[in-house]
């Protein structure tokens, strides 16, 4: 059996792996990230279809804390990134844009330009489903469902915590909710992102994005007007956790013609294409503000992502992340 050895390895490429993973490569220790889908980045995605691109997670981000400041500051200079506005209105306060002014960042011509910067020079392995996480002797065994196996003497995890829970051997399971009992009241809101290509202009007013229009829909945001691209309106809509738990199961067009019915005032032109995308475990409900969990022994299990940290955003991936590495760095 071949195996695939390295000093930490990552498991998942959303922000919070791809910043640890960063972390722990500029330290010089061997480090690989496995990541299931063919992109990286996890909710900070973008896809295109009908000519138009759209976010379809993670619509921008903001700089609060010294661990992305350095970075941000950085992109700003090449152009990765962008400031995008300093506030969205919202309709069910009636508060107006701008009603905070603190900087929302993007990175164009999609959100997943991000993801690509931040693991530049990183070794990545896509299409990856991790199917078991066992514990050795000498560090951590990791098999695929192509059967394939990694071992590494630190491991980081990055999945939702239900994902986490599934991927390691019983044992470890128990012992990660025996020493961390928080864990078990930590829960998800689901998501749906209705993604609509128009034949024109939409009816969102600026600076290109509206929260809480009503009750089934917590966001609505233009792309064309976010990146500044001109041509038809190609709007995300990010649908409220009550609408999204009762149909759930539902059958995507019957998702998209609702959450179109629930738009319609902000729909100046026809719908020309629509895709749906269900986010199950979109938004932790209450993240725990520890940053990173680890998992005391000679060989770090270590446990990060946004339901580790506040506020439950990119920022808060990100931070988990780092913290996540520095815990294994203090360790080798």
């Amino acid at each position: 059996m071949r195996v695939t050895h390295s000093e930490v390895l990552i498991i998942g490429a959303g922000i919070a792996g791809l910043a640890a993973a960063r972390r722990v490569h500029e330290a010089d220790l061997t480090c690989r990230l496995l990541e299931k889908s063919r992109g990286l980045g996890g909710r900070c995605a973008t896809r295109r279809f009908h000519n138009a691109s759209f976010d379809h997670g993670a619509q921008f981000f903001t700089v609060r804390n010294p661990p992305l400041k350095a970075l941000a500051e950085s992109w700003l200079e090449q152009d990765s990134i962008r400031e995008w506005c300093r506030g969205f209105p919202c309709a069910a306060t009636g508060a107006g844009a701008g009603v905070d002014g603190y900087p929302r960042y993007c990175s164009s011509p999609g959100m997943n330009r991000l993801p690509k910067v931040l693991g530049s020079g990183l070794t990545i392995e896509k299409q990856v489903l991790v199917t078991s996480i066992e514990r050795a002797a000498d560090g951590w065994h990791v098999a695929s469902s192509d059967e394939r196996h990694w071992h590494s003497h630190a491991l980081i995890v990055t999945a939702p915590l239900p994902q986490t829970l599934a991927l390691l051997e019983p044992d470890v399971s128990r012992q990660v909710l025996t020493c961390f009992p928080a864990l078990q009241e930590v829960d998800y809101d689901p998501c749906f992102t209705v993604m609509l290509a128009l034949s024109g202009e939409s009816g969102v007013p600026p600076p290109g994005a509206i929260r809480e229009p009503n009750s089934a829909i917590d966001w609505i945001a233009d792309n064309s007007m976010k990146h500044e691209t001109g041509g038809p309106a190609a709007l995300t809509v990010h649908t409220s956790a009550a609408f999204t738990r009762r149909h759930f199961d539902a059958p995507q067009e019957d998702v998209a013609a609702a959450v179109i019915e629930e738009v319609q005032p902000y729909l100046m032109a026809d719908v020309a294409a629509w895709q749906v995308h269900r986010w199950r475990y979109a938004k932790p409900r209450e993240p725990l503000s520890v940053g990173a969990l680890a998992l005391p022994g000679t060989h770090p299990l270590v446990l990060s992502g946004d339901y580790l940290n506040t506020p439950a955003r990119l920022e808060g991936a990100f931070d988990s992340g780092i913290s996540a590495a520095t815990y294994i760095l203090a360790q080798s």
